[in-house]
């Protein structure tokens, strides 16, 4: 512990150091942002982005990590599009503004009043351009600055080619991005895990949750699995504590976008297997003699709830805003 320590306070004088030092005379064609990946080193690199990420955090100018940016169209579906539409040279500023989001890759600029990005997903790049005539909120050079190879941003812009690339470019200033607080690898080396007959400890899993988020992070926007978990838990006739289960992540999507596709799902699902929205439920058996028989509507929209405020309703209390700190002489009063 002592020697990370050290190093840690050893990399943080150098990162101080780099920090203040006067900026190296650059290329005409790279970027001008602070930050030269091979002039400092990877532990470098962390204490700056984590300082600058650390101001952003305390000054939310801008935040660099927002709830949600609404993104209207894939990278595959942009470029399957206005592969075609357009030529090079031409911006078809007539259409409607989309929105994209991706990983940088590549930061180009040319002068202080224009950038190019080469914006990476799904296995397919779009190239970001952005100028100073079409910058209009605070000062362009600070904006783009603070930009580096691996951050997430989000664009809204009108499609179009430069000069120079064959492949439709996407021309307006940034208006989201996620930091990234390590150097973005050049290649990425992916290993699997496989089964061996060495002797080791094996480990079931309760979710494949983890895995499936590295993913998302790692560039696959939408990731699912269907497989087997096992919990720590009783079994029962109606419980087992071993399942299959299917959980998916997607990426510039919250709860609300997750509440619409549980919606489509199973009420897709109910009419594909039925052929209608609407079923007969009968929890006291279907050929039992007097049993109750309910009808279940499964057309969208679905009613929502705020589950606290639904709570207070049917309770006919008033819950504290953090139950955890709830009197243990209250907790029979809450529990329900």
């Amino acid at each position: 512990m002592k020697k990370r320590k050290k190093q840690r306070e050893r990399d943080a004088s150098k990162a101080e150091k780099a920090a203040s030092a006067p900026p190296k005379p650059q290329k005409a064609n790279a970027s001008s942002s602070a930050l030269n990946e091979e002039d400092i080193s990877p532990n470098q690199y962390f204490e700056l982005r984590s300082r600058a990420i650390q101001k952003l955090r305390e000054t939310r100018d801008p935040d660099p990590y927002p709830h949600k940016f609404y993104v209207t169209l894939s990278l595959t579906d942009f470029i399957e599009k206005y592969q075609d539409k357009t030529t090079n040279g031409e911006k078809l500023a007539n259409e409607k503004p989309i929105s994209l989001a991706g990983r940088i890759h590549n930061m180009r600029a040319a002068g202080r009043q224009l950038r190019f990005y080469d914006l990476w997903g799904e296995g397919v790049r779009v190239q970001i351009t952005a100028s100073l005539q079409d910058h209009t909120d605070g000062d362009f050079v600070a904006a783009h600055d603070r930009l580096q190879r691996g951050d997430i941003v989000g664009v809204t812009g009108v499609p179009g080619k430069t000069k120079t690339v064959n492949y439709p470019s996407f021309h307006k200033p940034f208006s989201f991005f996620r930091p990234t607080y390590t150097c973005y690898p050049k290649h990425l080396l992916v290993v699997s895990p496989i089964k061996s007959n060495v002797i080791m400890d094996l480990f079931m899993r309760i979710a494949p949750e983890l895995y499936l988020k590295e993913l998302v992070v790692g560039g696959l926007d939408r990731v699912y699995e269907i497989g087997r978990v096992f919990r720590n838990e009783g079994i029962d006739m109606t419980h087992n504590p071993e399942f299959s289960i299917c959980e998916f992540y997607m990426a510039y999507a919250d709860m609300y976008d997750l509440m619409d596709i549980t919606e489509s799902m199973i009420s897709g699902l109910v009419k594909a297997v039925t052929g209608g929205y609407k079923i007969k439920y009968h929890p006291d058996g279907k050929d039992v003699e007097g049993g109750r028989e309910y009808e279940i509507d499964f057309s969208t929209p679905w009613k929502r709830f705020d589950m606290m405020k639904e709570l207070e309703a049917k309770l006919g209390a008033k819950l504290p805003l953090q139950i955890s700190y709830i009197p243990k002489r209250h907790v029979k009063y809450y529990l329900i």
